[in-house]
């Protein structure tokens, strides 16, 4: 507050933190190879443990657990591994949850960053339920895709340097309107 710093400092090397659903308890990735567990308080920010986790990845707290963009799923209150997701082994890829259609989305994005495939699963039983691929704009290599987020009825939305995508497929819901894809126009032959 005010830009006055606390006492108490968690001296760990972290790539993001992840909030948990209560205000004291908080989560970060980076090198330790699991996630740290951390409380917050008025006095500052303290390290509690380190839970190993298998794939690792960016993080995600949603509905009481910690999922990795590599698709490791822990509960980060008994240390234990609920599941994984398969075929994320990318070190690219970005990750949503979908608690209420109980869905999980994975992201990722070819050498070039040109291409996208999404890939859906069921976030219970950690099953794929489906992929769809489609390309994406350019962006640069210092602004690759970073953000992706539930959106709309059928949505998810991307973030991609400067650019932000949106994306409508029953991959995500059957709830509502999936516009068809326009095709894309071929020279004509001379």
């Amino acid at each position: 507050e005010s830009g006055v710093p606390r006492p108490n400092v968690a001296h760990i090397n972290t790539f993001e933190v992840e909030y948990s659903n209560t205000q004291d308890k908080l989560y970060s990735f980076g090198f330790s190879g699991g996630v740290d567990r951390l409380t917050a308080d008025a006095s500052g920010v303290q390290f509690v443990s380190n839970i190993p986790t298998i794939n690792g990845g960016r993080i995600r707290f949603d509905n009481g657990l910690i999922y990795g963009s590599r698709g490791g799923v822990v509960d980060p209150n008994t240390g234990l591994m609920k599941g994984s997701f398969t075929g994320l082994d990318f070190f690219d890829s970005i990750m949503t949850t979908d608690v209420p259609n109980g869905r999980a989305y994975f992201l990722t994005t070819d050498g070039s960053a040109a291409n996208a495939v999404l890939r859906a699963y069921d976030l219970n039983t950690f099953i794929p339920l489906g992929t769809v691929s489609f390309p994406i704009p350019p962006s640069s290599p210092s602004s690759p895709v970073t953000t992706l987020i539930r959106w709309g009825t059928n949505g998810l939305a991307l973030r991609n340097g400067s650019n932000v995508v949106f994306i409508q497929s029953s991959l995500v819901s059957n709830s509502g309107l999936v516009p068809t894809p326009t095709p894309t126009p071929s020279p004509s032959p001379s």
